[in-house]
């Protein structure tokens, strides 16, 4: 445990803490970063193992992901602490000391780490979908399956349907292909966009030219090898004793009703995309409001009036109540001494 508070402890090493980690070592910031995995990138910049001799490589969608992990390995002020969780985080506001205990289990034991301030840049989980064998063998989430192809080489056995309503389901049967997996069906919950919802998202294109490139690219990929791809379609049941045996799928309506007869997919894997939630267990052990958006399709830090004490150089942008917002610029010089704790979100 270190005796003098870090200046800022992020405690997610993905592309937002990376980010934070660089910036805050700019800034002259003593920083500390924990992470569970072996090693920096997170989910979106996971690489395989050292043993594996493999350079570094980005992301189809993220040519600047080496360059980040590169400049956070070197930025100087910054402490690593990986194969670490964090369980638990103490206010101790309450008893005179103008910090946070973050609590953490890794190789050396249960240690505290002091923090002056504190970025949550835990990301997302795969949200689950109950439904009758959801639980078989051989049912993945897709960042599940997504994670074992990119840090250990492991595909999933064929044949592979992957199921759900994410766009993400594109991006992981396309890499599975691509790996050699047997991946014979992409069913989405909902249908094609109507004219009107094309209009209406035009104006986000330029801004998400690469990423729809990618996906473009994803569903090349699959139609040359044959894979189907059907919209309005969801899945009613995974078949199977002991493992999955295949998978049962109805036309649904716009609401995702079944709305037409039943068909099988014979299938060894079954991948289901749903989305995510937001990693929000820290933040709500620490008392930050959170709401369900349903409109988002996550849980959200709500800002109001409360958010508005901040230190110098933050933004109250997506702040969660009576918890000061993400910063945009860190405090510098006597300010970051003066201010009282605080807590941000990564975006």
């Amino acid at each position: 445990m270190s005796s003098e508070p870090y200046d800022l402890v992020i405690v997610g090493a993905g592309p937002a803490g990376l980010a934070a980690a660089v910036e805050a070592s700019a800034q002259g910031l003593h920083t500390l970063v924990i992470d569970e995995q072996r090693a920096a990138g997170g989910q979106i910049f996971r690489q395989p193992p050292a043993e594996f001799g493999e350079p570094v490589r980005s992301p189809v969608g993220y040519p600047w992901a080496a360059r980040l992990l590169a400049d956070a390995a070197d930025a100087p002020g910054v402490e690593w602490w990986f194969e670490s969780t964090v369980f638990g985080i103490l206010d101790t506001r309450s008893t005179g000391r103008d910090e946070f205990e973050v609590l953490v289990a890794g190789p050396q034991g249960a240690r505290r780490a002091p923090a002056r301030r504190l970025l949550i840049a835990t990301g997302a989980y795969d949200m689950p979908v109950a439904f009758p064998g959801w639980t078989l063998p051989g049912v993945l989430m897709a960042g599940a399956a997504q994670g074992l192809l990119k840090s250990q080489h492991l595909r999933a056995a064929g044949p592979v349907v992957l199921a759900g309503s994410h766009p993400l389901m594109l991006i992981v049967a396309a890499q599975l292909a691509r790996a050699g997996a047997e991946v014979t069906e992409v069913v989405f919950a909902r249908g094609l966009p109507s004219l009107r919802e094309l209009f209406l998202a035009a104006p986000a294109v330029p801004g998400h030219a690469r990423l729809l490139a990618e996906l473009a690219g994803c569903v090349l990929t699959l139609v040359r090898r044959g894979v189907r791809i059907r919209t309005a379609t969801v899945p009613t049941a995974i078949l199977g004793d002991g493992g999955v045996g295949g998978i049962r799928v109805a036309r649904a309506d716009r609401a995702w009703r079944v709305r037409g007869p039943e068909r099988e997919v014979p299938a060894r894997t079954v991948v289901l995309g749903y989305g995510f939630h937001a990693s929000t267990e820290l933040a709500r052990q620490l008392g930050c409001a959170v709401r369900w958006d349903s409109a988002a399709g996550d849980g959200s830090w709500p800002w109001t009036a409360t958010s508005r004490r901040m230190s110098p150089g933050s933004s109250p942008r997506a702040s969660p109540p009576g918890c000061p917002a993400r910063s945009s610029r860190a405090p510098r010089g006597p300010q970051r001494r003066r201010s009282s704790p605080h807590v941000w979100a990564a975006p």
